[in-house]
């Protein structure tokens, strides 16, 4: 049976909250038995849900949406589903059942350098993808970096992020995280994908002192 191509919420079994912040929460889900998809039946899924406030939530929305579908790496978490209603906006994504990387510090304190030298090299690789996209994430974080079951990293949350980010382009919007801001960032000075390599930066700091 082939699957649907437009999803709606009733298509979907909550299981339960995983996670809230300023601009949703995150559910648990499955499809529900006798929906047709493309996935093993009983896959538990994450659904962000965010309230459709305005114009500007759901150019958001549509931008992460875009980046997501149109990414494919090991290391990107996976968009299956998509959709809205007139309250709210739907992304349904492969789910991490090991929580991120600030509850894993939160925890540990620090990883050790064995550890910290996979999970650099798997944010790399990320980073190294979505800019060979032209796309520039803005918002590196240990929030931001799921852990699957396999113990490897995907990159999530591209509320931030921008397309169509050329060699030549300077933005001068002030957006991220404060500690992992880049100086230019928070100087409001043109910047480009290098501000990404200074969260890079910052991250291994922060894996091996914390």
């Amino acid at each position: 049976m082939a699957a649907k191509l437009d999803y709606c919420l009733e298509d979907f079994d909550l299981l339960g909250l995983l996670g809230k912040g300023a601009f949703g929460r995150v559910y648990l889900c499955q499809v529900k038995e006798g929906i047709p998809t493309n996935l093993p039946p009983g896959t538990q899924l994450a659904m962000k849900v965010m309230p459709k406030k305005d114009e500007v939530q759901l150019k958001y929305w549509k931008e992460e949406r875009e980046i997501l579908a149109m990414s494919d790496n090991p290391f990107v978490i996976k968009l299956f589903m998509a959709f809205q209603n007139t309250k709210f906006l739907f992304l349904v994504m492969e789910m991490c059942p090991c929580g991120n990387l600030k509850k894993a510090l939160d925890t540990d304190k620090k990883f050790s350098e064995k550890v910290t030298r996979s999970y650099i090299a798997e944010i790399l690789i990320s980073i190294e993808y979505l800019h060979s996209k032209d796309i520039l994430y803005r918002d590196l974080k240990p929030d931001n970096i799921l852990v699957d079951g396999n113990g490897h990293l995907k990159l999530t949350d591209f509320g931030l992020s921008k397309t169509n980010v050329g060699e030549n382009y300077a933005s001068t919007t002030f957006c991220g995280t404060p500690a992992y801001m880049a100086p230019d960032v928070i100087k409001e000075i043109p910047y480009g994908k290098t501000v990404d390599w200074y969260c890079v930066g910052v991250l291994l700091y922060e894996f091996l002192h914390s």
